[in-house]
Order: C-alpha cells, then sequence, then structure tokens
C-alpha cells in the first residue's frame, strides 16, 4: 500500500496524472483498504483489485517514460562529448569536467553555479476590458493575490538563481519568467529550467473588479488569495497550502497534494481536494451554494449561514472518522456508524419550501467531518 501510494505521488509531481486523478487513486486504495477489514464486502475487495491493476498500468507508463528520458538524456550527453572534443581542441584534456560544463552551457544548459543570486523585477498595467482573465503559473515558489490600491496592476518578481557571475544569473533570471499582458489580460509564467533549482516568488496586486476567470498554479508552494471576485476561479498547488479570504466567484476549484486547503467568501460552487491535509471552508453569505469536498488523509471542516430561508443537504462519509453537525431541522434519511464506514445522509424537513439551498458533498478517509452554521 505505501509502496503504491508513493508511487502516484512520484507520478503527479511529474505530471503524468492530474491532482484530481491523484486524489481518486489514493481515496481508492485506502478505501479498499479500510474496507478489506470486513470479509464479506466482495464490491470493496473488486475495487481495490481495479485501482491495483490501474496503478500497475500507470507504473508500466512511467518506467516507459522513464527509459525515454534517459534515452534523451544520452542523446544530449553525446551531443555535448561531441562540442567538448570539437571546442578543446586537446587543450583541456587533464580537466574534462570544465570542457563539459562549458559544453553544455554553450548547448543553452543553464546549469546551477557556485553563487545564488536574487533579483527583483517590478511591473504594472492597466486593464480596459469590464472582465479581464489573470493566469499564474508556477514551479517553485509561492504566489501571492491582494487588492491594489488604485486602477493599476502591480507585479513584483523576486527570482533566486545559481550562476557563477552576476551577468550569467541576471540572463537566466530573464529567462527563467515569461509575462504578457494586454488590456484583457495579464498571464505570468516560471518556466523549468534543467540543472536549475532556482525559484520564484510571484506577488500580484490586483484592481478591485469582477475579473472572467483567475487560473493560479504552483508546484511547490502556498497559494494565498485574498478579496478577488470572477466568475471562475482555479487555484492548485502540489506542495503547499491553498489559502483564499473573502472570494466571490460562481465556480471555485482548490486543490492540494500535500497541504491544507482553506477557503472563506461568498462561493456558488467549490470542489475542494486534499490527499494530506486538512479542508477548511466557510460560505459568508446566504445564498445558493454547493459543496463537493474531498480529502484522503485530513479532516473537513464546513462553516454555513444560517437563515430561515436556507435549506440545507447533506451527504457525508469517512471511513476512520467522525460525522458531526449542528444543521437546524435536518432528517436523516441514511446514517450508518459501523467502524471503518461511517455515513450520514440528511435534509432540512421543509428543503422544497426553502428559497435558498446550500448542498454538502463531504468524503474522507482518515479524519473527522464537520459542518456547522
Amino acid at each position: 500500500m505505501a509502496g503504491e501510494q508513493m508511487l502516484i505521488l512520484q507520478m503527479l509531481e511529474a505530471g503524468k496524472i492530474t491532482a484530481d486523478q491523484a486524489v481518486g487513486l489514493l481515496e481508492a486504495l485506502s478505501q479498499g483498504s479500510a474496507d478489506t477489514a470486513s470479509p464479506s464486502n466482495v464490491v470493496a475487495q473488486s475495487e481495490q483489485q481495479s485501482v491495483s491493476r490501474a496503478v500497475r498500468e500507470e507504473e508500466r507508463r512511467a518506467r516507459q517514460a522513464v527509459r525515454e528520458e534517459a534515452a534523451q538524456a544520452r542523446e544530449t550527453a553525446r551531443k555535448a562529448r561531441a562540442e567538448a572534443r570539437r571546442t578543446a581542441n586537446g587543450a583541456h584534456r587533464s580537466r574534462p569536467e570544465k570542457t563539459i560544463m562549458s559544453s553544455l552551457r554553450a548547448l543553452g544548459i543553464p546549469l546551477g553555479g557556485s553563487k545564488e543570486f536574487s533579483f527583483t523585477r517590478s511591473l504594472s498595467g492597466k486593464f480596459v476590458a469590464a472582465n479581464p482573465s489573470i493566469r499564474l503559473q508556477n514551479t517553485n515558489g509561492h504566489i501571492e493575490i491582494s487588492p491594489s490600491a488604485d486602477e493599476q496592476w502591480q507585479l513584483q518578481l523576486v527570482t533566486r538563481v545559481r550562476a557563477d557571475n552576476q551577468a550569467s544569473a541576471q540572463a537566466l533570471a530573464d529567462r527563467l519568467v515569461h509575462v504578457e499582458s494586454d488590456e484583457q489580460f495579464l498571464t505570468v509564467e516560471a518556466q523549468r529550467m534543467f540543472g536549475q533549482n532556482a525559484s520564484v516568488a510571484i506577488e500580484l496586486q490586483l484592481p478591485v473588479r469582477d475579473y472572467n476567470d483567475l487560473n493560479v498554479t504552483t508546484t511547490n508552494g502556498t497559494i494565498q488569495l485574498a478579496e478577488l471576485a470572477a466568475t471562475s476561479m482555479a487555484v492548485k498547488t502540489v506542495n503547499g497550502k491553498v489559502i483564499g479570504e473573502r472570494l466571490t466567484t460562481n465556480d471555485l476549484q482548490a486543490s492540494s497534494v500535500n497541504g491544507t486547503v482553506a477557503i472563506d467568501g461568498a462561493i456558488g460552487r467549490i470542489q475542494a481536494h486534499a490527499v494530506n491535509g486538512r479542508l477548511t471552508v466557510e460560505i459568508t453569505e446566504a445564498m445558493h451554494a454547493e459543496l463537493d469536498l474531498k480529502s484522503v488523509n485530513g479532516a473537513i471542516r464546513v462553516e454555513l449561514p444560517e437563515a430561515a430561508t436556507i435549506g440545507y443537504q447533506l451527504n457525508a462519509t469517512s471511513t476512520a472518522g467522525n460525522i458531526r453537525h449542528d444543521l437546524p431541522g435536518l432528517v436523516v434519511s441514511e446514517e450508518q456508524k459501523r467502524p471503518g464506514r461511517r455515513t450520514l445522509v440528511a435534509a432540512s424537513n421543509d428543503l422544497a419550501a426553502k428559497e435558498l439551498r446550500q448542498t454538502v458533498k463531504a468524503s474522507t478517509v482518515s479524519g473527522d467531518i464537520r459542518i456547522n452554521v
């Protein structure tokens, strides 16, 4: 089991599967492990076997991908050696490692140097379109978005790279981050560089307005958003937290593999997933709301507003945790409390007569579920 979980996380880190696929596979593995404790649960055993077959197939694909990457690396090394022979002309045979490093750099491969350099780059602009689009993509480093004090967006990039001298470091830093903008969109993308353990901290201040869509992703770093309004939002990280404060959106997707997800605001629909981390969601306004929350190793906490106009629906499952709520006037239609499978399905007694409806679907393997008002 531990080996299969590690393989899934490695495939996610390598970009071979998405965060949602990783959550599904890990959840299925953990669910299968818990349910096999009951000999009568044949369906769960079948599901576990299906997951195992899927993991073996992904393992085969991963091995093939490793072989292909190794072949590409050998070809790069061959070209580097050929270039070294041509440029060295026998003059540096006593220290071939320097010749190879120089040749790799000549091929455009930005290898790390002996010193670390840090650069700060500031940009600004103005949107004319009514509902601009924002896309931020990072690899190593946090992303923070907050309101600006005027009608201009303000972007600050703090880049850290390794090189042998200031000029080389500056050239690498300029290549590392690509920024594109016009009157209706802003895109910031931190590139991956072979041989460079570089990092970029992205801090963006946006004018207070309604945006069309907001797409923010990073691999190693925390994402923090505050006081933003957009039609749709997608916020994802692998190793780090996702924090959203006072957000306003019709649709939000938030996920972290190794980290907590904490969101609050006026959110019409939210899908939040975590593998190793807690999910905390608070809906701050009386409105239609639909919550789909999943965690493998973490608790789930939900806060909903209390109003006479709101009807509640709840569908919660936990393998190794308790389910509790204090939602008023719920009628339970299904409840299980046996070890290895806890389920609660309930709804407001007068749900059909309510003006607004808030639905919570929550599932976790190792963690408690709490839904409160």
